[in-house]
C-alpha cells in the first residue's frame, strides 16, 4: 500500500462514492426492466395475505391508512375496504421502486405484529449476530431540538424508534448530516410526513457529490438519520471512504424475509440483489449497509470495494432470468475493474481526514480476503476507534496482511 495526502484521498473517495452510486442505479435498471413482472407478482401475493388480515382485524383496517398511506406505492389509493382489488390494481403498474416500497410496508406490518409473532420471528431471523456484538444496534440520533438521544431500540414504534426529525434539529445539529470527507456546500431540504402532516426545513451543509445525488430523491431516507461515531458501519464508512447512509439495513433483511416467504413465486438468488437497486438507488441506504446483511445471510461474499463479489455465490442459472442475471454480472464485473484503484484505508487527525493508504493491484487478493463484509469484519471494527489515526491504520493494514511501503 502507498500513502496519499488529504487532497489525493478526497479525490479517491469522491471517485469511489460516485462508482457506488452509479452501480446501484445500473442494477436498478435491470430490476426495472427484466425482472419487473416477477417483482409485481411477489408483491401481489403478499398483498393478498395483507388483504385477508385487513378483513379479519378491525384495528388493523383502521391503522392501515394512518400508518402507510404516505408511501409512494400507496399514493392515490382511496378505498381502504378489505377484499377489494384497489391495491392489487395498483401493483399491476408499480415500478421497481414502488415494489421496493411495498416490501418496506409489508415488513413494517409484520414487525408491528399484525401477522402474528411467528411470522415476525421469521422476519427477524436474517438479522444475524453470531458473536453478540450488537451488529443490529442503530447508533443514530433522534429527537427534537437539544433533546437528542442515542437511538438503539427496536423498529417497533411502540418502543420509540422512528426516524429522526431533521426539520426539528437546530443548525449546529444539522452538521451531523455533513460528510466527513468534505465536498461542496449545498442547500438541502429535509421533510417528514406522517399521514397528511408534512413538515420541511432547509439547511446548508458540506456534502460529497455522491451523497448529494443519493439524497435528492423525493423519498430518500438517508437524510432522516444522523449516524453517531461509534456505529459499526459508520466506522467502516470512515476507514474505507464510503458514503454515509443510515447504518446497517434492516430493510434489506425484510427483503430477504419476503423473498424467502414467497419463494414459490420465484426461487432465484439473483432477486436477493433487489435491495441494491431499490434501497440503494432510492437513497435509503449505502451499498455497504445493504451488502453486509446479504453477506451475513450467505447470499453473497462481498469484500469491500470488490464489486464483482456482490454477485450471488454458487449462482445456478435460471432460464427465466438468465438475461437479467447475466446483465447484472457484466455490470458488477465492469465496476470491479474500475474500482481496483479505489481500495483505500483512510486516517484522520482531530476527526478530520488527513490521508489514506491505497492498495496496489498486486494486493487485490489479500484485500479480498481481509475485508469480506461478514461477522468477522464487524467484530474487528468493534475495536477500531472512530476517526482512527495514521499510526492505527498503518498497523490495521499490516494486521490485515497488507504491506506499507
Amino acid at each position: 500500500m502507498f500513502d496519499c495526502n488529504r487532497l489525493e484521498a478526497q479525490k479517491l473517495i469522491t471517485q469511489k462514492q460516485g462508482l457506488e452510486i452509479s452501480l446501484v442505479w445500473d442494477v436498478y435498471e435491470v430490476f426495472s426492466t427484466d425482472f419487473l413482472p416477477t417483482l409485481r407478482q411477489v408483491c401481489r401475493k403478499s398483498i393478498l395475505e395483507v388483504d385477508n388480515r385487513l378483513g379479519a382485524n378491525r384495528s388493523f383496517l383502521a391503522d392501515f391508512p394512518k400508518k402507510w398511506s404516505f408511501y409512494a406505492c400507496m399514493r392515490g389509493l382511496k378505498n381502504w375496504r378489505p377484499y377489494n382489488y384497489g391495491l392489487l390494481s395498483f401493483a399491476r403498474t408499480w415500478s421497481a421502486f414502488e415494489c421496493g416500497d411495498w416490501i418496506r410496508v409489508y415488513g413494517e406490518i409484520v414487525e408491528e405484529g399484525y401477522l402474528g409473532k411467528d411470522v415476525n420471528a421469521q422476519r427477524i431471523a436474517p438479522q444475524k449476530d453470531t458473536t453478540n456484538i450488537g451488529t443490529w444496534k442503530k447508533h443514530q440520533i433522534k429527537g427534537r431540538g437539544q433533546d437528542l438521544k442515542t437511538n438503539q431500540g427496536s423498529q417497533n414504534s411502540q418502543k420509540g424508534r422512528r426516524r429522526a426529525a431533521p426539520f426539528a434539529l437546530d443548525h449546529d445539529e444539522l452538521i451531523g448530516y455533513s460528510e466527513i470527507f468534505g465536498g461542496n456546500w449545498v442547500l438541502k431540504t429535509f421533510s417528514s410526513r406522517e399521514g397528511n402532516d408534512v413538515k420541511k426545513k432547509t439547511g446548508v451543509m458540506k456534502i460529497t457529490p455522491a451523497r448529494d445525488v443519493a439524497t435528492s430523491g423525493e423519498t430518500s431516507g438517508i437524510m432522516n438519520w444522523v449516524i453517531l461515531d461509534n456505529d459499526l458501519t459508520g466506522k467502516m464508512d470512515q476507514v474505507f471512504g464510503l458514503m454515509r447512509g443510515a447504518t446497517i439495513s434492516g430493510t434489506t433483511t425484510d427483503n430477504i424475509f419476503i423473498l424467502q416467504r414467497f419463494s414459490h413465486v420465484i426461487d432465484d438468488k439473483i432477486f436477493f440483489l433487489l435491495p441494491l437497486g431499490t434501497i440503494g438507488a432510492g437513497g435509503h441506504h449505502s451499498l455497504i449497509e445493504i451488502a453486509t446483511p446479504l453477506t451475513l445471510n450467505n447470499y453473497i461474499d462481498y469484500s469491500v470495494g470488490c464489486y464483482g463479489t456482490l454477485f450471488p455465490k454458487n449462482y445456478q442459472s435460471n432460464p427465466a432470468t438468465r438475461g437479467g442475471a447475466e446483465a447484472i454480472k457484466r455490470i458488477l464485473q465492469a465496476y470491479d475493474r474500475r474500482g481496483m484503484a479505489n481500495l483505500i484505508l483512510c486516517y484522520y487527525n482531530a476527526k478530520k481526514l488527513e490521508g489514506c493508504y491505497v492498495a496496489e493491484q498486486s494486493e487485490w487478493h489479500k484485500w479480498l480476503y481481509a475485508f469480506k463484509a461478514d461477522q468477522s469484519l464487524l467484530q474487528r471494527f468493534t475495536n477500531v476507534p472512530p476517526y482512527p489515526s495514521k499510526e492505527y491504520i498503518k498497523q490495521f493494514a499490516i494486521d490485515s496482511g497488507l504491506t506499507i511501503r
